[in-house]
């Protein structure tokens, strides 16, 4: 499926763009001429819609999750632009599980995530854990689909729509580049890319490094956090009609969070708690008291990856 964008009045120029196809595996984010808008407000816009979708779709480009998402942030703080979509963070720049995302009314859990059009979630169900998987640093692009989706979609979770991620694009030119960040709540991030390039002793293949290290003392008490991803990508020529991608995201995160039994761990405190320790009260440093933060301790580690081959046969 070709997205192409478009707002007030048309003027024939090539600009790139996104193609996505979100109900197949291993769906690049690619760039394609089409015609730009004539409007600097149209061609500026955070969330962008298509002349010839058949559902209601909202893109959000790289541009935007690069220049206006926080650098702490993950795939809900990128997607928060797009028009039905609302979140909550409960704790600041801090690292953990504190962000969740609603779509049309629907709460997580009841509308798919996919990246590179695969389908992904918790283990138990179909909700899922933004800071054990996507750091904002590896989006490229997303498409927030607020229809029940095409047949070829992936998931367990069609009937509320779609949030679909695609990861960062593998440049044409060899670079690197490095972002470091510092904010409210001693929040820090720094964010390292590397482009090879073709290689042409390697038939022309070019690769990606993502490193994205980031940590935070948590606007609540007690609740700090760090947490790294790397993000390898690679486009291999096999021949002139036969390219392999492969890709591998390892993401580790070790943070403090209360866990009150909610939607949401750590979501929301008594009417004591409020009295006695403050709205911003979560943990504590008292062994003897359940909230003791080293009680509410919480380490994982996260893979995902995949292997996309993709044949040119011919004659249509």
């Amino acid at each position: 499926m070709t997205i192409t964008a478009f707002g007030g009045n048309a003027l024939a120029l090539p600009a790139p763009e996104i193609v996505t196809a979100t109900g197949a595996e291993g769906a690049d984010v690619q760039a394609v001429i089409v015609t730009a808008e004539r409007d600097r407000a149209a061609a500026a816009a955070p969330s962008k819609a298509t002349l010839d979708q058949t559902q209601p779709q909202s893109i959000i480009t790289h541009k935007f999750i690069e220049q206006a998402t926080p650098e702490a942030g993950d795939y809900t703080t990128a997607v928060l632009i797009a028009p039905s979509v609302t979140g909550v963070s409960m704790n600041g720049g801090g690292v953990g599980d504190s962000n969740t995302s609603t779509l049309r009314g629907f709460q997580d859990g009841q509308f798919n995530i996919t990246y590179d059009g695969i389908a992904f979630g918790d283990a138990n169900d179909t909700t899922h854990h933004p800071a054990a998987f996507f750091p904002g640093s590896t989006i490229g692009a997303a498409v927030v689909d607020r229809g029940p989706g095409a047949a070829g979609d992936l998931g367990q979770a069609n009937f509320g729509g779609a949030i679909h991620l695609f990861s960062q694009a593998v440049e044409n030119a060899a670079g690197a580049s490095q972002k470091v960040s510092y904010g409210s709540f001693n929040t820090q991030s720094s964010v390292t890319m590397v482009q090879s390039g073709p290689i042409s002793q390697l038939n022309g293949a070019k690769m990606m490094l993502s490193l994205d290290e980031r940590s935070s003392d948590g606007e609540l008490s007690y609740s700090s956090g760090i947490a790294f991803n790397q993000t390898f990508k690679a486009i291999v020529p096999l021949t002139d009609k036969l390219q392999l991608t492969a890709f591998s995201s390892f993401n580790y995160t070790r943070y403090y969070e209360a866990d009150t039994g909610g939607t949401v761990a750590g979501l929301g405190i008594t009417g004591p708690q409020l009295a006695a320790y403050g709205k911003n009260f979560a943990l504590n440093d008292d062994p003897s008291d359940e909230h003791y933060y080293k009680f509410n301790y919480v380490k994982k580690h996260i893979y995902f990856n995949y292997l996309d081959l993709k044949w040119d046969g011919g004659s249509g």
